[in-house]
Formats: C-alpha cells, sequence, structure tokens
C-alpha cells in the first residue's frame, strides 16, 4: 500500500497548474497522476449507468402516489360530474384519471427525501491530482495542491502502480481530508 494525497480541483487548467507547481517542487512524473470524477451518481459503476440500483431518497414514494392517487381522483370524480352534463359520461372518467395521475405524481414528490441523486458520502466531482507520497514527502504534496487552489486535499492509502492510483473508488467518500477551501464541511 502506498500514502496517496490527493486534490480535487474545478477544473483542467487548475489540475495541469498543480501538476506544474509539483513539477517544480521537484516530484517526479511517475509519482503524478490525474483524472476526471464525474459528479455524484455519474460514475456508471452498473451496467445501464449510475451508482446505485434505486435512489435512497425515493423512498416512501410509492405510498404518496397511492395517498395521492386517491384524493386526486375524488377530486377528478367532483370535476367529472361537474363537466358531464356537458360533455358526457366521458368527462366523468377523463376527470378521474387526470385528477388521479396528477394527485400520484403530487404525492410521490411529496413523500420521497430532498435533493434525489446524491448521498451524505457522495464524493464531489471534478479533477483529481494524486501524488505517490512514498516517493515525496507528504506534506509538500499536501501543501503543494492546497496552495494550487485544490478545493480539498485527501490523504489516503492505495495501491499505486504504473504511475497512477489503481484502486480509488469514485463511491466513497474522501478518507481523510486534510484541507479544504471554501465550505469546511465539503465535500459532504
Amino acid at each position: 500500500m502506498a500514502r496517496i494525497v490527493a486534490g480535487l480541483f474545478e477544473d483542467q487548467p487548475a489540475a495541469d497548474g498543480a501538476i506544474a507547481r509539483l513539477h517544480a517542487a521537484h516530484v517526479a512524473s511517475p509519482s503524478i497522476t490525474s483524472f476526471v470524477l464525474n459528479p455524484p451518481g455519474m460514475h456508471h459503476g452498473l451496467p445501464l449507468g449510475g451508482d446505485v440500483d434505486a435512489d435512497p431518497q425515493a423512498r416512501g414514494g410509492e405510498a404518496g402516489a397511492v395517498r395521492g392517487a386517491a384524493l386526486g381522483g375524488a377530486a377528478g370524480i367532483a370535476a367529472g360530474l361537474v363537466a358531464a352534463p356537458l360533455v358526457g359520461p366521458a368527462g366523468l372518467a377523463a376527470g378521474i384519471g387526470a385528477g388521479a395521475f396528477v394527485g400520484a405524481l403530487a404525492g410521490a414528490a411529496n413523500a420521497m427525501g430532498g435533493n434525489p441523486g446524491t448521498t451524505p458520502s457522495a464524493r464531489p466531482g471534478g479533477i483529481i491530482v494524486a501524488v505517490n507520497a512514498d516517493d515525496t514527502p507528504e506534506a509538500l504534496a499536501v501543501d503543494t495542491l492546497h496552495a494550487a487552489g485544490a478545493r480539498m486535499v485527501e490523504v489516503a492509502d492505495g495501491d499505486w502502480a504504473g504511475g497512477r492510483w489503481r484502486d480509488f473508488d469514485a463511491l466513497h467518500a474522501p478518507r481523510d481530508v486534510v484541507a479544504t477551501r471554501g465550505n469546511p464541511d465539503y465535500p459532504t
């Protein structure tokens, strides 16, 4: 296992600037790697895309949909009865259907949690610049990445081979965040 220091940058020019600073600090190229990290929920961990089989924030939506369909259907009956003398029985059926549909959507949306697609442990997207701290002093890597404008700097143990961090897992939260820029609670 190697000790790895990684900085998260907003864009490629910022990451390139960090790499230039690392080179200026005499960090060898085989000890530096960078890669794009997609936003949470978009890491394509599953065959059809996405990170998880179901959105945990959607729990409770099915019960809300049933309640909403019942309430919407009742409202649709009332609207259909008003419209029935003008358009006939089709107005009643259309009122019930439309009311149930709208009620189901509203009920499901109200029953589900907020901020779908993310989890509290989600790793934010950006450009990662990682340094093998077995070949470079850890403090130098941390200070250089932070000074280069990293939004977050973390320290981790991982598999470093062939000049890259081989066992990086985008689905797990950063392990040991040592520096942040902006929100001190970042990335959670």
